[in-house]
């Protein structure tokens, strides 16, 4: 969890990103791709990423399985783990 959720969960965002209902929060992913699309290029099935899905489609990181563009998502360093992963996404833009 990053500031941006627990901001959204306590209604601070609501002027500025609205979220309707029903609403899965969560911006910030790390993980391992399942599945891409045909239009992607950079990335394969098996891939360790991380990610900060688009802000103003309203997140949803908050899920076993996520959908994100191939723009908003980096290949994770061997160096780190997925649980920093995620949470350094959102300190950097992958």
């Amino acid at each position: 969890m990053n500031p941006i959720d627990w901001k959204a969960r306590a209604g601070y965002l609501k002027d500025y990103v609205p979220l309707p209902l029903p609403f899965i929060p969560g911006w910030d992913v790390s993980g391992v791709v399942e599945e891409v699309g045909p239009t992607v290029t950079k990335l394969k099935k098996g891939d360790e990423v991380y990610a900060r899905t688009d802000v103003a489609h309203n997140g949803g990181a908050y899920a076993e399985y996520v959908v994100v563009k191939e723009t908003e998502t980096a290949l994770k360093p061997k160096s780190i783990d997925q649980s920093f992963a995620s949470s350094a996404s959102s300190d950097e833009p992958p």
